[in-house]
């Protein structure tokens, strides 16, 4: 049996792709994953309309969506029951990053988690029955609008800035 860890990882220099109408799900590590050691790494790219569901593992963690870059944005996504969190914005560089618009639920985890980002922009996403948090955020300059929360973990928004 062969095993996959991510459905499709894209890194450094690639640009101005889409991904649109995809069942992506029990792989050991994320779904899809824009991975940047430097800015600006995956740029101008778009995740809409896919289903994420039952990936990630204990042996990588992993979840639904994992974005870094530059400009790339994620909506109109179903993500549920991923191993950690539902969509990660994390990695050196990534630079206004948009999630809005998914439906987010029976996460573990955090629904979404902002970590090494700036300029990050969470907005009307529907989160339910999720883990520890709905958003945290460890980025820099991150706005958090018109997300519905319902059925969750106890601690929103939460971030050193």
């Amino acid at each position: 049996m062969q095993q996959f860890f991510s459905w499709i990882v894209f890194g450094e220099d690639t640009q101005r792709f889409l991904i649109e109408r995809n069942t992506i799900e029990g792989l050991t590590d994320y779904g899809v994953q824009f991975y940047s050691s430097i800015s600006p790494g995956s740029s101008d790219s778009i995740v809409r309309n896919n289903s994420f569901r039952n990936n990630g593992s204990a042996a990588f963690d992993g979840g639904g969506i994992s974005v870094g870059g530059v400009n790339n944005i994620v909506y109109n996504n179903l993500v549920y029951g991923n191993y950690t969190s539902g969509i990660r914005i994390q990695y050196s560089g990534a630079f206004n990053i948009r999630v809005s618009d998914n439906k987010i639920y029976n996460q573990p985890g955090h629904a979404i988690y902002v970590g090494n980002a700036w300029n990050s922009l969470v907005e009307n996403n529907v989160f339910n029955h999720n883990g520890l948090d709905v958003v945290v955020d460890q980025g820099e300059g991150t706005v958090q609008i018109n997300n519905v929360i319902s059925d969750t973990g106890t601690t929103v928004g939460y971030g050193p800035r």
